[in-house]
């Protein structure tokens, strides 16, 4: 004798004449303890995928709140620097010392308001600097400002005699 537990199904179908006398009994049993058995491991199948798909969807809100957390933080981050920029661009337009920006491989990117209006001549985007534009000093500007970038220290120069006129220069990277 074991103590395993079998699920039976038993079905006892009376059969009767018309006279409504039994006239014979038919039964039948079968076995239904696989069945329970696939029954509940199915059950136990269904709650672990549930408890996966529970913990998955809690894993993919914390996921996308944190999404939702960076896009936020770059979206004002985006919105900082647009606002840098303009302000930026508003004290560079409108600064009144002509002012000429040029790119690490010295061509001219821009030039600002106060050089628009200079009476001398204005500057061809991308030409290179000191050498297309402004070449005609006594020292060599060109190599100075090359110096400057490479060593990322501003220089500076008063009194540079050109065409004429004395100008203060002063050169940053």
């Amino acid at each position: 004798i074991t103590n395993t537990v079998h699920y039976m199904l038993w079905a006892i179908n009376f059969r009767y004449d018309q006279d409504r006398r039994l006239t014979g009994i038919n039964s039948f049993v079968r076995d239904l303890t696989e069945r329970k058995r696939a029954e509940e491991e199915l059950r136990r199948a269904h709650a672990e995928l549930e408890q996966h798909v529970n913990e998955r969807t809690m894993e993919l809100l914390r996921a996308n709140e944190q999404l939702k957390k960076e896009i936020e933080d770059r979206n004002r981050v985006a919105k900082a620097l647009r606002d840098s920029e303009e302000r930026y661009r508003a004290l560079f337009e409108n600064n009144p010392i002509e002012t000429v920006i040029v790119d690490n491989d010295l061509r001219i990117t821009d030039y600002n308001r106060a050089k628009g209006q200079s009476d001398s001549r204005l500057p061809n985007i991308g030409d290179i600097m000191y050498k297309d534009y402004a070449g005609k000093h006594k020292i060599d500007m060109l190599s100075e400002l090359k110096e400057c970038i490479k060593s990322g220290i501003p220089k500076e120069f008063t009194d540079q005699e050109y065409f004429g006129r004395f100008l203060h220069i002063r050169i940053s990277p």
